[in-house]
């Protein structure tokens, strides 16, 4: 596959990363890509693909799971047990979960977090982000990562970016505005 200029960018960006993009535009292509990668190479991790609605969480990694099959498909342990509606366990014991959020994030506690994808971010309620920072804190120091995406509004990505500065400090910000536009934001300074 051939990816747009801004899709390479976000392939190439380290860190946490905030993705603002109009719908249609490739965001969950990219983050196929990006969760299969890391999953694939990066062996006894958690990669968890979360956002407000289960149906929300399932549309993104629908397109994990298909890009794992059709690029990985060797790295996939078999067994129902192992691939479900919301569950990817791979050979080198990566597991990669879907899951909602709810309110409060309450079903998303428990879990240690090596990569969070939060698709839809500008819908997941605020009191979510108080439950997310000890799911990925500890593992900050061996390359945990958080990437949230969404199309919508600005205000509610906006508590999510402050939330990955809060746990590691570092954040690219990447603002797709017109189909071949893609402005790498400066960082946002603490209040």
């Amino acid at each position: 596959m051939i990816y747009d200029q801004w899709q390479q960018d976000v392939l190439a960006a380290e860190g946490n990363l905030a993705i603002r993009s109009g719908r249609q535009t490739g965001k969950s292509t990219v983050i196929s890509k990006l969760a299969s990668d890391y999953a694939k190479n990066n062996p006894k991790k958690l990669v968890m693909v979360i956002a407000s609605t289960e149906r929300q969480a399932y549309l993104l990694f629908e397109k994990i799971l298909d890009y794992m099959f059709i690029n990985y498909k060797e790295y996939l342990k078999k067994g129902k047990q192992y691939q479900t509606k919301t569950k990817l366990e791979l050979k080198n014991g990566t597991k990669i979960y879907c899951l909602p959020t709810g309110l409060d994030g309450r079903g998303i506690r428990g879990f240690t977090v090596d990569l969070l994808i939060a698709d839809e971010a500008a819908f997941i309620p605020r009191a979510v982000y108080n439950a997310l920072t000890p799911s990925i804190a500890t593992r900050i120091k061996t390359g945990a990562r958080i990437t949230s995406l969404t199309a919508s509004q600005i205000k509610h990505l906006l508590h999510f970016i402050y939330l990955l500065r809060s746990v590691q400090g570092k954040i690219k910000i990447f603002w797709r505005l017109k189909k071949n536009v893609c402005l790498k934001c400066p960082t946002p300074k603490s209040t």
